[in-house]
């Protein structure tokens, strides 16, 4: 699974994918589109961190409070917003490494391990936005690849 959270092949990496992507560009409307790219890295966070928490058999505190998963992002959260989604990556890799835990009923019907695999196509499917976004505002691909 860590190939999917991480990139490989036809999976950009999230770390790519975000990679020399400026604060105002991250939080800039792209005509047409709902949601700027710091919008979407946000919401893949807020889901990123709810699974972590329910990975670990926990509840997520605010999940049955409050229901934003589309936050508004300002620059100077950009660079913070970053480093926290991409270390919450490996802490979600770390997960994966315990067996026991992954076979954990949650929903009533999926185990941790199911779960976690439809998050990771969450992701895909939103990193691939961020590229076709990156795309339209002449950003891709990153300078440093």
């Amino acid at each position: 699974m860590d190939w999917l959270l991480s990139g490989y092949w036809e999976f950009v990496s999230p770390a790519t994918a975000l990679s020399g992507v400026e604060p105002e560009d991250a939080c800039r409307p792209v005509p047409g589109g709902p949601h700027s790219i710091a919008q979407i890295v946000a919401h893949m966070h807020w889901w990123q961190q709810r699974r972590i928490a329910i990975a670990r058999g926990e509840e997520p505190d605010d999940f049955a409070l409050q229901i934003d998963d589309w936050p508004q992002v300002q620059p100077e959260q950009w660079e913070e917003l970053v480093g926290s989604f991409l270390a919450s990556i490996n802490e979600l890799l770390g997960l994966t490494e315990d067996h026991a835990a992954m076979q954990r009923t949650v929903f009533g019907d999926r185990n941790v391990g199911s779960m976690l695999v439809s998050h990771t196509t969450h992701n895909a499917y939103h990193i691939g936005q961020i590229v076709l976004i990156r795309r339209i505002l002449g950003l891709w691909p990153p300078q440093d690849s």
